[in-house]
């Protein structure tokens, strides 16, 4: 509509009708603009969230690795006599990892004493009973928060190749962003476009 009313305007160009119904479009269309932008910001705002609330669900599986591995561990050593059946434990433990997989690319390497280690890009997450937690680091950029999840220990970043919180951190720092240029390229191009009438 926007358009067609600046082909009318070039034709009628003294025709104020004409005029008025190009400066409305023109309004509406800088409206979608915003409403558009606005909505993407608040998705991006959504997704920032999200990363923290994905390094919340990696910490309490490392933690229960951890704990398992320890469990296990404990149940091998007491033998026969023992209440508790190493399988089970490991069960658990195979679901746990199975979700921990689902959140980060993770490698799993399993020791002779039945624990596991667990690592993600090479940084260990879990080694046998102790588990190496994460964080969230904020930065505020032209009013933007982005929380970046790191080793709690060293502040180290965790390297993401795959997984939910990798798809979360990238929607958010890529393609979110993008989509808000191409915008803002549309925007400027329609505001060019009406300055040559």
């Amino acid at each position: 509509k926007f358009f067609q009313g600046l082909d009318e305007l070039a034709q009628r160009p003294d025709d104020t009708a004409v005029r008025r119904n190009v400066l409305e479009a023109a309004r509406n269309l800088g409206s979608l603009f915003r409403t558009i932008s606005t909505g993407l910001k608040g998705i991006q705002k959504n997704l920032n969230v999200e990363v923290g609330t994905a390094v919340t669900q990696v910490n309490a599986l490392v933690t229960d690795i951890a704990s398992l591995n320890q469990q296990i561990l404990e149940s091998r050593s007491a033998g026969a006599g023992n209440s508790r059946d190493p399988n089970d434990l490991m069960d658990q433990r195979d679901l746990k990892l199975r979700k921990l997989s689902e959140l980060v690319e993770i490698k799993v390497f399993e020791q002779s004493d039945g624990q596991v280690n667990v690592f993600a890009d090479g940084d260990p997450l879990v080694t046998q009973g102790v588990a190496n937690t994460l964080s969230v680091t904020t930065t505020v950029t032209n009013g933007v928060s982005t929380s970046t999840p790191v080793f709690t220990g060293n502040n180290a970043p965790l390297v993401l190749r795959s997984g939910r919180l990798e798809g979360l951190v990238t929607s958010r720092d890529v393609t979110i962003p993008k989509y808000l240029t191409d915008l803002n390229t549309l925007a400027t191009g329609v505001i060019q476009e009406f300055n040559k009438q």
